[in-house]
């Protein structure tokens, strides 16, 4: 291993390159800075090589060297292993940290320009050698529950690929059970989104974050009174999949208005998504400017790439008169408007660039909590900003297909309450994430809630079924998918237990009746995610307030500049108001 001196920064490059001899500065926080400026790194392999910092002893750091090319720990994480009496392989890496005075004002060049430069180095301390924490295998186990016999339940994460469903009465232990798998992945350093209608179960898993994880944790309240992150489903997005992001918008909305959908309305609003993505910098405010304005429309027509698309607009829409372009807009107008009236919804929807990028998200095992509270943002919208945050994750996993299938990452969507964002991608989740390393984890309370072709979906591709008490009217159906013979133990079980049946290499195991894990601690950390989320992922609202409000025409026109005069005598002077005498007349105003 060697050591290569990196160029020293700041005024002590400045006076190395000038040959200017070194005078240490009697204050300390100038010290500290220059330590931290003026370093050098051991260029290896970190998961095989620590950091190897000088000290103040030139013997000190040969004995230092040694010891690293013998592969033994440094520092602590040597005191650590000989206090816990753990195997030495477990402190080797890039966990080593040292105690020991890293800085002396004393040093040569050479050992200043060595010095260790990165922050993180100097504040971590014991602490981080410790075996404790340390990041999970990929098939690392999940315990479900224990059995009557004390026995743990364990779930490997290939099981997991085949989805889980997760139901039962309000208050018999499904959030528990959701908050320990959560908990479970982000221990694991694995990747998942959770969807919450109710806001509870984000706000303590949020808290639960470790400190070490908190960079990876992305917590968003889409009713944060002060910012508000942005996600633009029409933003670049390639020309190969619009067709298929204009059908998931199209069913995100069919979601909320099925019952009074209707085959005009959907085929206005598919070519109206067709015509903004086929445009840079648009949102979903195109939709009803476009239907109104039609200057706006034709400039989008000239930029349209799809002939079938521009052809409908330039010729069938255009042939319409205004009476019928009002019969046949105003369902479309009506719906797109009263949603886009919702402040919170409006600021989300309507940024031209997103903030939130789901395939970063997805690749790099990052953890996105969405708090869709109904209770602040409303059904209608939450549900609506919900399925398209489910389109957008289905899309995002369906374009893994580039990437090799050793590399795809295990990404799970935990969804509370997921009949409210039940589109047509979650069919598309259940049959084919699963190549994608895509997982879901749907939570309802009822199967009556969910509509028919849902039920077939669910119970025709889910592996894992986990049942806590159910109704009269659930307890049949259950039973049979279970193979229970008596649906009364599925109306008596108590709460914490459940009814497992674990899909396991493929085949589904017996039904057992377990007991969940109990619940977590509560956490301390919510108000640093929350600072967090608005330093890197939000904007402040009154700023995207204002740049949305600037995509609108002005409701007045402008006045036409006032032609001056040219005459170089009263060339910058004001025009006297009538009745006044001129201003170099010597008169006053009677």
């Amino acid at each position: 291993m060697t050591l290569k001196a990196a160029e020293a920064a700041s005024r002590i490059g400045w006076r190395i390159r000038s040959r200017i001899p070194y005078t240490p500065s009697p204050f300390r926080r100038t010290v500290i800075h220059q330590r931290f400026r003026a370093s050098s790194r051991a260029h290896s392999r970190p998961t095989q090589v620590p950091f190897c910092p000088l000290t103040r002893r030139p013997a000190g750091h040969a004995r230092r060297l040694s010891d690293v090319a013998a592969g033994k720990p440094l520092g602590s994480a040597a005191r650590a292993a000989r206090r816990t009496g753990a195997d030495s392989s477990l402190f080797t890496g890039a966990i080593q940290y040292p105690k020991a005075v890293l800085y002396c004002a004393r040093h040569t060049r050479v050992q200043r320009q060595a010095l260790p430069t990165d922050r993180r180095l100097h504040r971590r301390r014991e602490h981080s050698a410790r075996p404790v924490g340390l990041p999970m295998h990929t098939q690392h186990p999940y315990i479900l529950g224990t059995l009557s016999t004390g026995e743990s339940v364990p779930m490997l994460q290939v099981d997991r690929r085949r989805h889980m469903a997760v139901l039962g009465q309000t208050g018999t232990g499904k959030t528990g059970l959701l908050l320990n798998l959560m908990r479970a992945d982000l221990m694991g350093g694995a990747g998942f989104c959770f969807l919450d209608p109710h806001g509870d179960a984000a706000r303590e898993i949020a808290a639960l974050a470790p400190p070490e994880f908190r960079r990876n944790l992305i917590y968003l309240d889409p009713s944060d009174p002060t910012h508000v992150f942005g996600y633009n489903p029409l933003a670049d997005i390639p020309e190969a999949e619009r067709a298929t992001t204009a059908a998931n918008i199209v069913s995100a909305f069919k979601n909320i208005w099925g019952h009074s959908w209707g085959p005009n309305l959907e085929y206005i609003l598919s070519n109206a998504l067709r015509l903004l993505l086929d445009t840079r910098d648009q949102t979903l405010l195109g939709i009803p400017r476009l239907l109104a304005d039609d200057s706006y429309r034709e400039w989008l027509v000239k930029r349209c790439a799809d002939p079938v698309v521009r052809q409908f607009w330039s010729q069938q829409f255009a042939s319409w008169d205004a009476r019928q372009r009002a019969e046949k807009t105003a369902s479309v107008e009506n719906k797109v408007g009263i949603l886009l009236a919702n402040p919170f919804l409006r600021s989300i929807l309507c940024q031209n660039a997103s903030t939130l990028d789901l395939a970063r998200i997805m690749n790099e095992g990052k953890v996105l909590i969405l708090n869709l509270s109904k209770g602040n943002l409303g059904t209608e919208p939450a549900h609506l900003l919900g399925a398209l945050l489910v389109s957008g994750i289905s899309q995002t996993a369906e374009a893994r297909r580039n990437i090799p299938e050793a590399e795809r990452r295990d990404f799970t969507l935990y969804v509370d309450e997921f009949q409210n964002f039940a589109t047509d991608s979650f069919a598309s989740i259940l049959s084919e994430a699963r190549k994608w390393r895509l997982s879901l984890v749907a939570v309802t309370q009822h199967v009556a809630q969910l509509s028919e072709p849902l039920q077939h979906a669910v119970f025709g591709n889910v592996g894992t079924i986990v049942a806590f008490r159910v109704g009269a009217q659930d307890a049949p159906m259950l039973a049979a998918e279970l193979g229970l013979q008596n649906h009364r133990a599925l109306r008596e079980t108590n709460n914490f237990h459940a009814w497992l049946r674990l899909m396991r290499d493929g085949s589904p195991n017996q039904a057992r009746l377990i007991q969940t894990l109990p619940p977590l601690p509560p956490g301390r950390r919510f108000n640093q995610m929350v600072a967090l989320a608005h330093a890197r992922y939000m904007l402040p609202r009154p700023l995207v307030e204002a740049r949305i409000g600037a995509f609108f025409p002005a409701t007045e026109p402008k006045r036409p500049r006032r032609k001056r005069r040219r005459d170089p005598d009263n060339r910058h002077r004001r025009p006297a108001k009538p009745g006044s005498p001129p201003f170099n007349s010597g008169l006053s105003a009677q």
